[in-house]
């Protein structure tokens, strides 16, 4: 019997959690042949991809992932965590902008913005003062997890 869609994808779940990305991998890629719209094979991909040090083709693997499904703020997230990670501040930003207008209170989006702006010398003192807010309202978020 051939796998289904939901093997495939609870197979690539189990090795990502046993921490084989290139297997996880595979899977992702064939569960995203059997149902080509869903969204979780190419966030899966995605997070395969970051995890074994593939950024940019994470990055594209999460665009095409909100090509399908574009209200998916997990996956928003993601996005400007690693665009924030490659430098990519305008995609950094536009991500977070995402997730903070559905989320308005979500800290980590407001802190993606600010640190994305503080290149920019025309909004470089709002970007100050915005995080300067942040830790002082919520100064667990400088601390390590």
């Amino acid at each position: 019997m051939a796998a289904s869609y939901d093997d495939w994808i609870g197979r690539a779940r189990a090795h990502l959690a046993e921490a084989r990305p290139i297997d996880a991998l595979s899977c992702f890629r064939k569960a995203a042949r059997l149902v080509p719209r869903a969204i979780e094979p190419y966030s899966g991909m995605a997070e395969s991809l970051w995890r074994m040090g593939k950024t940019l083709e994470a990055i594209a693997a999460w665009r095409e992932a909100l090509a399908r499904s574009p209200a998916h703020l997990p996956t928003w997230q993601a996005l400007a965590q690693a665009a924030t990670f490659v430098g990519d501040d305008a995609l950094a930003v536009q991500a977070a902008e995402h997730v903070r207008a559905s989320m308005a209170g979500n800290t980590h989006a407001r802190f993606v913005i600010a640190c994305a702006n503080l290149g920019l010398p025309a909004s470089r003192h709002a970007a100050c003062t915005a995080l300067q807010d942040i830790f002082a309202s919520k100064p667990h978020f400088l601390k390590r997890p």
